[in-house]
C-alpha cells in the first residue's frame, strides 16, 4: 500500500471569472409640472424628481441644468427662480452648467434618490409656459 502512495501524482485546475463594473441610472420622473403659479408665491414640490441607481461598484450621481428657462416664443427666464435640495438638505439655487453632486455610494441593488424643487416667480416674469431640462450623470467612482 505504501508503494502505491509514492507514485501518486497531484495537479490542479484554476477556475477564474471577472465581473465588469456595472452602473445603471433610471430617471423615474420624466416630467415635473408645477402647474399655474401665482406671482409672488413660493411653490414647493417634495420628491419632484425620483431616480433609481443600481451599481456593483462605488458611484457618484450628479446633475446639471445646461440652459435657462425658456417659453415657446424663446423668452428666457433666469434659473435662479428655482432651487433644489435633497430631502434632508437645504435649498440651493440652480446655476447654469454647474455640476451638483447629489449622491454617492457603494454597490447597491437599488438606491432611490429624490430631489425637492421650489420655485418663486415674481411679477416681472410675465405670462408664459416655461421649461428647462435637467441632465443626470451617474459615473463610477474609482
Amino acid at each position: 500500500m505504501l508503494w502505491l502512495l509514492l507514485f501518486a501524482v497531484e495537479d490542479r485546475a484554476v477556475v477564474e471569472f471577472e465581473v465588469e463594473p456595472t452602473i445603471s441610472l433610471e430617471v423615474l420622473t420624466k416630467f415635473v409640472d408645477f402647474g399655474e403659479i401665482d406671482p409672488g408665491k413660493d411653490v414647493e414640490k417634495r420628491g419632484a424628481i425620483r431616480l433609481r441607481v443600481k451599481a456593483n461598484t462605488d458611484w457618484v450621481l450628479s446633475f446639471k441644468v445646461p440652459e435657462e428657462f425658456r417659453d415657446e416664443t424663446g423668452k428666457i427666464i433666469p434659473l435662479d427662480i428655482m432651487e433644489w435640495k435633497l430631502p434632508d438638505g437645504e435649498y440651493r439655487p440652480l446655476r447654469k452648467d454647474e455640476n451638483f453632486d447629489i449622491a454617492k455610494g457603494g454597490p447597491t441593488e437599488e438606491k432611490l434618490i429624490t430631489l425637492d424643487l421650489k420655485i418663486r416667480v415674481g411679477w416681472e416674469i410675465g405670462a408664459g409656459r416655461f421649461t428647462v431640462p435637467f441632465i443626470f450623470v451617474l459615473r463610477a467612482n474609482d
